[in-house]
């Protein structure tokens, strides 16, 4: 690693080749992981700027959603993670999804991330779009909030091309990923 120094104050700030960085449960399990392939640390302000940063957060130990994004940024040394630019979220395992959006605000301790920059949620043939959505990491939830649309496409996939088969608007949907349940 090497330091530069802040025209500010002189507090060092660190740049770092490469970020890896580790999370436990109280149980001691694997919580999360973030890594980046370089990483600028400011110790004045504890925030860290991270290029390609890379993510899994684990349920139980076992990986449940993996994070990407073109840039993030940990605040209070990881206490807010704000992932920009290419945002995603993929659900592992046996219900997979993929979540994204071009801003997501992860905050680890309250296990949530917030999705405000025009979330957009697939899982096979469906895709939900709104302003704003809730990812409740402790129940596997989605909550989409601001006219959340709904749509179906008959070849299977959410492909977006040609004209869905279905399209819904609602007020507000909370989906569950893994119980294929949703309400409207």
């Amino acid at each position: 690693w090497s330091s530069d120094v802040c025209s500010s104050d002189l507090a060092p700030a660190f740049v770092f080749r490469s970020l890896q960085l580790r999370h436990q449960d109280p149980a001691g399990r694997t919580g999360w992981e973030l890594s980046s392939p370089e990483a600028r640390y400011d110790t004045r302000r504890r925030l860290a700027r991270a290029r390609d940063p890379r993510g899994v957060i684990f349920a139980a130990g076992a990986p449940l959603y993996r994070l990407s994004a073109s840039t993030g940024t940990l605040l209070n040394d990881g206490e807010m993670v704000l992932l920009e630019g290419e945002a995603r979220i993929e659900r592992l395992g046996g219900s997979p999804a993929l979540i994204r959006s071009r801003r997501l605000r992860w905050l680890p301790a309250q296990r949530l991330v917030l999705l405000d920059r025009d979330p957009e949620a697939s899982s096979g043939p469906y895709r939900l779009q709104a302003r704003s959505a809730r990812l409740r990491l402790d129940r596997d939830l989605l909550e989409l909030e601001g006219q959340p649309l709904l749509q179906r496409w008959p070849q299977g996939i959410a492909t977006g091309k040609g004209a869905p088969e279905l399209l819904v608007r609602m007020a507000q949907v909370v989906w569950s990923p893994d119980r294929k349940s949703t309400r409207l």
